[in-house]
């Protein structure tokens, strides 16, 4: 692969990153004016608006882009989720804890605002949003690469 190739390929998948970021704001304003409706739901761990705008930036970027660089930010928020369950696994200890480890971690990352408790979901906000944000844009991503028109 030449320097040139390789200059275009960081390029586009700076940009990638830029639109990612910028999905992200988008859904996060979303995510203020519709949260009302799902509020107190297992679907609001999962931040939607934030989901579906990624996969809409995705989609529509790399239909006119055609790269497969974003289909490696689902590997890249994998590793974020992944990294912090680990580190919340290891902080937990059984003296403070009222919950078994595995419900711990599962209220801390993926459970409702009232299972939350002490640590005010700060783990889904920080890991487990940013995480399905970017699977969602790797999906926009494969589904615009796969119908771009040749």
């Amino acid at each position: 692969m030449t320097a040139e190739r390789w200059w275009r390929t960081f390029a586009v998948l700076l940009l990638h990153i830029i639109l990612f970021g910028f999905a992200f704001g988008i859904g996060f304003l979303l995510e203020a004016l519709f949260n009302r409706y799902y509020q107190g739901s297992h679907i609001a761990a999962f931040s939607p608006c934030i989901a579906v705008s990624a996969f809409v930036m995705a989609f529509f970027a790399n239909r006119r882009r055609g790269n497969h660089s974003p289909l490696l930010f689902a590997i890249a928020g994998l590793l974020w989720l992944a990294l912090a369950v680990w580190d919340e696994g290891r902080a937990w200890n059984p003296t403070w804890a009222q919950e078994s480890k595995s419900n711990y971690l599962v209220h801390m990352f993926f459970g409702t605002r009232a299972q939350c408790s002490a640590s005010e979901c700060i783990g889904e906000l920080f890991f487990t949003t940013p995480c399905l944000a970017a699977i969602t844009y790797s999906l926009g991503a494969a589904v615009g690469l796969f119908s771009t028109k040749k």
